[in-house]
């Protein structure tokens, strides 16, 4: 029934059969022109009626936040996780090295300041890991879309379009309704290209933004004597964390990238250390 439905309300159906009705009732011959739309429309509705039901597509979903994150790095060509690597080893050398020095400082509450740092750090990296996965899965699917291949199919469909001209007759008619599905088809792929494009520009920015942050968060562990600042650091790149999550979100349909959970899974082990 939900077939029928659907295929009834489809514009270029509902165009067809109210056009059809239209002319019928003002031809020489209504009674039979109208049975004549009808008898069409029925068996339409009849076929697509007897489709199986198009299954939606299954969203995947990564649910556990460590089977999330061995899943992202198995997924990681070497460059992307050579950089994630580094990264982390960075913090965890500098918050090492925090700890060694504010473990007797009472001014930094014993080793609380540094814990909590490591905890806002292991959040920043469980982001930027997922942001270079979304980076890897908008590059592969830009890698595989020619954008000027799909920009000389949509040229060559409105050319085709353009020779169909106006005509009124039932082949004119049903090969403008063809091309034109195929054109509009063409140009959401080409929308989704751009899309593409801008998220992952984006992305690329974000990467490098999160990285200095975090490598300045690490170091400021080690060279500030002011423990509140630092905490209030932290607190700021907690803050900004949130445009890129919805980056993330974003990207996700364009380029078939599971959904994951955003409490992160243990990335620093002074974070397994201290919990």
């Amino acid at each position: 029934m939900r077939n029928i439905v659907r295929a009834f309300l489809n514009r270029w159906n509902l165009l067809f059969f109210l056009g059809g009705t239209a002319f019928a009732l003002l031809s020489s011959y209504p009674v039979e022109s109208l049975a004549v739309v009808l008898a069409l429309e029925i068996a339409y509705l009849g076929l697509m009626g007897a489709r199986p039901a198009a299954k939606q597509p299954a969203t995947t979903e990564w649910v556990n936040p460590e089977e999330a994150k061995q899943k992202i790095l198995d997924r990681l060509p070497p460059k992307y996780r050579e950089r994630f690597d580094d990264l982390r080893r960075r913090c965890e050398k500098l918050l090492q090295i925090a700890r060694e020095m504010h473990e007797h400082d009472r001014t930094w509450g014993g080793l609380n300041v540094v814990d909590k740092m490591s905890e806002g750090l292991n959040r920043q990296l469980w982001l930027f890991l997922r942001l270079l996965h979304t980076q890897f899965c908008l590059e592969k699917f830009l890698d595989e879309t020619s954008k000027r291949a799909l920009e000389a199919e949509i040229r060559d469909a409105e050319e085709r379009l353009r020779r169909v001209g106006s005509g009124s007759s039932d082949h004119e008619q049903q090969l403008r309704r063809s091309l034109s599905d195929n054109l509009n088809t063409l140009k959401g792929r080409y929308d989704n290209l751009l899309q593409a494009e801008k998220r992952l520009q984006f992305v690329k920015h974000e990467l490098e933004r999160i990285q200095n942050k975090i490598k300045a968060i690490s170091e400021k562990a080690v060279q500030s004597h002011d423990p509140q600042y630092v905490a209030s650091q932290i607190d700021q790149a907690e803050a900004d964390m949130a445009e890129a999550e919805v980056t993330i979100r974003s990207a996700r349909d364009l380029a078939s990238i599971p959904l994951m959970p955003e409490t992160p899974p243990i990335i620093l082990r002074s974070v397994s250390q201290s919990g």
